[in-house]
This record gives structure tokens, C-alpha cells and sequence, in this order.
């Protein structure tokens, strides 16, 4: 209890009165599985992600310090907010060294009501979340070296935002590199949203475009590459809750390499540009229905096709409801089946993982934080999969299994 009062100090810290903000998150914990080794993660191969309650065997943490200010109000009718956000993080998995060394976020923006909000610099931009499975399944800033934007300019029905993104590849092997820049595969990426369009059900849709460019590397011998991207959602409220209905689509150098990497899929991993396409849709619920019960359910499908001649298919369900007990508990029961037909990789299985877990939050609601919670996790998945789930992190035990479990605890927040 000391310790949720003294995080819920933190969390609940205000703006300063000469502007400056304070942001962050944090996930850490400790956890074990069979035989006393480190928790182990429990995820499908060939899925974009895993489920995460009682499923993170990790360390995260985000510091974010912005300062507002309002510039020559009395000059003007309308005065502009110039903004500038500064992001350092720290990211690793259980057993490995930790370093907060990232600089996530660094720019800055100036906005006016009406008239939108310009940027500048390196940011997460508008990223679309399923927090279920933590899975972005759009995220076209993250990772960038650079961007630069226009954002949310009301424009009569909906509002318009576009942005460019430079993108720098350093992964690119290269046997003869004697520079740092030898191996380093540059993009340009431009996402276009029209926003707040008016939808059935009190709803509002969004329309998203995107057109990538990978530029040449003569000394890598990699050639120019471009793709593009559409899609659109429909985000429809719910009485303390949202549902979201989702479809994109991307084909040559607009698909990804991952979530948090946007840079474009390459031929040295076995990609043909000239034949990669992907596609998406998904329905996300998250409500809180009484003041006892929140519930959040997923269901998704994801096809992907340039690492073979054959598709990759990646089905996934999860929900995980949450009953509140008393203040500050609360339980919740997650539970998941990840199925994916992995045809580059001749294997095809599922992934069932179910998870319990007791925690304390300061207010029962959705979104609560911060949360300390302990919980066990059980997996069980296809022979097919043996070797290839429950390996990671360090000496985790699995390799040679078909089922598995961890337990831990977790301390969460968000402020």
C-alpha cells in the first residue's frame, strides 16, 4: 500500500505554472517459470505481437518534460501555443542490462485553435494501439530519424493532417563496411489522415493514406523501392468505452519491418518489394459496464505475402474482463488464441495462453494507475511450434515444449 501511495503521488503530478509538464511510463517486474529460470514469453511465431497480461518479461521506461507557452497573445486574436517535447527511454528484457539511452521524442510544434497544430522534429505520431496485445498496428513514427507535419486542420467536414517522415535503416549487413553510413538504407514516408469525418452511431471515421520511398544504396547494391498504404476506422463511443473497427493495407516499401519499426521490409530478408503486400482488419472493444466490471475484447486478422511464394495468415482473439473486489483490488482473467498459418516457414499452429492476476489500482475504473499487480500465466501451443515459443528471454526453460508457465509480479503507471 506504501508503495501505490507513493506512485500515485507521482502520477497525479500537475502541470507547472511556468508550463513545464511532466510525463512517463514504467513496467517493471521480476517472474519466474518452471525450474526457477526467468519468466518466459509466451508468443506465436509469425505473429506481430503477444498478448501482455501476465506476458511481459521486461523492462520499460519513458520520461517525457515539455513546456508550453502562449507567444505575443495580445498581437493577436487567436494567440498560437508553441510547444516543445523532450523523450528519453529505456528498453530490456529480463536478465539483460538495463539503459535509459534513447532519444524517443525531440520536437517541436505550434498550434492555433482552428488552424492546426505544426511540427517539427522526432516523434510517436497519432499511433493506433491495441493494448490487449500490444500491438500498433499503425505506427509511421516511431523509430524515424526525423518528421515534419501538419496536424488536425479543420478544413469544414473533418480535419486534415499530413506528415513526412525521414527513415534510416541501420541493421543493412554489409561485408565491406568502412564507414558508419555504408549500410545505412534511406526512406521517405508521407501519411496523409483526413480525420473527425461524421460516422453512423455518433462515430467518426478516418481515412489514411501513405506512400513510402526507399532510396538507392549502390555500395549494399540495393535498388530504389516505393509502396503505398490505405486504410480507414470507424471509432464508435460506448458508455465509458470506445469501439473501433479497423482495415489497412500495404503493399512494397510501405510494409513495415515491426510494430515500433517503420522502416521498409528488405530483400535481404527474404522480401521480393516487387510482390509484398499486407493486410489488416480488427475490431477492438473496451467499456466498462457497471462500476464492478471493465471488459476488453479483440479479435483480429492479419495476411501478409513477400517472404515466399505463400502468405503468411495470423488469427487472433483475446479478452481479458476485470472485476473489482474491494478498493484498491481487483482481478483480472485474460485469456487468448493466437492460430497463424505460416507458410514461408512450413509451419502452421496455434498459441492458447490464459492468465490470472490480483492487483491494486487506485480508483476502480479503466485506466487506473498506477497498478501493482501479481499474477500466473499459463501457455499451451502446437508441436509445430516447439523450439520456437518460450525461449526468450536468457535461459528460459521451454525450448523443447509444448506448454509452459510463469508467474511474477509487476508494478505499472502511467502519469
Amino acid at each position: 500500500m506504501i508503495l501505490i501511495a507513493l506512485m500515485s503521488t507521482l502520477c497525479a503530478a500537475a502541470p507547472d505554472d511556468d508550463g513545464f509538464e511532466f510525463h512517463g511510463y514504467f513496467r517493471l517486474g521480476a517472474g519466474l517459470s518452471e525450474g526457477g529460470d526467468n519468466q518466459a514469453l509466451f508468443r506465436a511465431p509469425g505473429a506481430r505481437s503477444h498478448y501482455s497480461l501476465g506476458n511481459q518479461p521486461d523492462t520499460v521506461l519513458e520520461f517525457l518534460l515539455s513546456h508550453e507557452t502562449t507567444l505575443d497573445p495580445a498581437a493577436a486574436e487567436v494567440p498560437y501555443q508553441g510547444t516543445i517535447v523532450i523523450m528519453t527511454d529505456g528498453y530490456a528484457g529480463h536478465g539483460t542490462t538495463f539503459a535509459l539511452n534513447g532519444l524517443s521524442q525531440c520536437y517541436g510544434q505550434l498550434a492555433r485553435e482552428g488552424g492546426g497544430t505544426l511540427w517539427a522534429g522526432r516523434r510517436y505520431y497519432d499511433r493506433k494501439y491495441a493494448g490487449l496485445n500490444d500491438h500498433f498496428w499503425l505506427n509511421s513514427g516511431q523509430g524515424s530519424q526525423a518528421g515534419i507535419g501538419l496536424e488536425r486542420a479543420d478544413v469544414g467536414v473533418g480535419r486534415l493532417s499530413a506528415a513526412a517522415f525521414r527513415l534510416e535503416d541501420r541493421a543493412v549487413p554489409s561485408a565491406e563496411a568502412d564507414s558508419e553510413d555504408i549500410g545505412l538504407v534511406n526512406s521517405t514516408a508521407l501519411d496523409l489522415r483526413w480525420t473527425a469525418l461524421p460516422a453512423p452511431l455518433s462515430g467518426e471515421l478516418t481515412l489514411w493514406g501513405s506512400v513510402v520511398w526507399r532510396h538507392p544504396n549502390d555500395a549494399l547494391q540495393i535498388e530504389a523501392a516505393d509502396g503505398q498504404g490505405a486504410g480507414a476506422w470507424l471509432e464508435i463511443p460506448l458508455p465509458e468505452g470506445q469501439q473501433t473497427l479497423a482495415g489497412i493495407y500495404q503493399r512494397g516499401a510501405a510494409f513495415t519491418q515491426a510494430s515500433v519499426n517503420p522502416n521498409p521490409v528488405r530483400e535481404d530478408q527474404g522480401y521480393d518489394l516487387e510482390d509484398t503486400w499486407t493486410w489488416e482488419v480488427l475490431s477492438e472493444t473496451a467499456f466498462q459496464s457497471s462500476e464492478r466490471l471493465v471488459l476488453v475484447a479483440l479479435g483480429l486478422i492479419r495476411r501478409e505475402h513477400g517472404a515466399g511464394p505463400e502468405a503468411l495468415t495470423w488469427y487472433s482473439a483475446g479478452a481479458r474482463p476485470t472485476v473489482y473486489l474491494f478498493r484498491p483490488l481487483s482481478a483480472s482473467v485474460e485469456g487468448s488464441y493466437d492460430y497463424v498459418i505460416n507458410a514461408p516457414g512450413e509451419v502452421t499452429g496455434g498459441l492458447f495462453k490464459g492468465t490470472v492476476s490480483l492487483q491494486a489500482t487506485p480508483a476502480p475504473e479503466r485506466g487506473s494507475s498506477p497498478t501493482v499487480r501479481a499474477f500466473f500465466t499459463g501457455a499451451s501451443w502446437s508441436s509445430a511450434f516447439r523450439g520456437a515459443v518460450g525461449t526468450w528471454p536468457g535461459n528460459t526453460p521451454y525450448g523443447n515444449a509444448v506448454a509452459g508457465w510463469s508467474a511474477g509480479v509487476q508494478g505499472e503507471a502511467w502519469w
